[in-house]
Parts: structure tokens; C-alpha cells; sequence
């Protein structure tokens, strides 16, 4: 297992983020609301 940074949690991002949750890895999700 990994630990990972997804910078960006738009349709691509969220994407990324939740296949590598789901494949067991530690995922921080990182995204910039305006």
C-alpha cells in the first residue's frame, strides 16, 4: 500500500482518488473551492 496526494477533485481527480482508495491505498484529497 501507498499513501497518495490527489491535488484537484474535479470529474478526474475524484476519479484517481477513489480507484486508488479502493485498491487499498491512503489517498489525501486536496481541492481549491473558490
Amino acid at each position: 500500500m501507498g499513501d497518495f496526494a490527489v491535488i484537484g477533485i474535479g470529474r478526474f481527480g475524484s476519479s484517481v482518488a477513489r480507484t486508488l482508495y479502493d485498491l487499498g491505498h491512503n489517498v489525501l484529497a486536496i481541492d481549491k473551492d473558490e
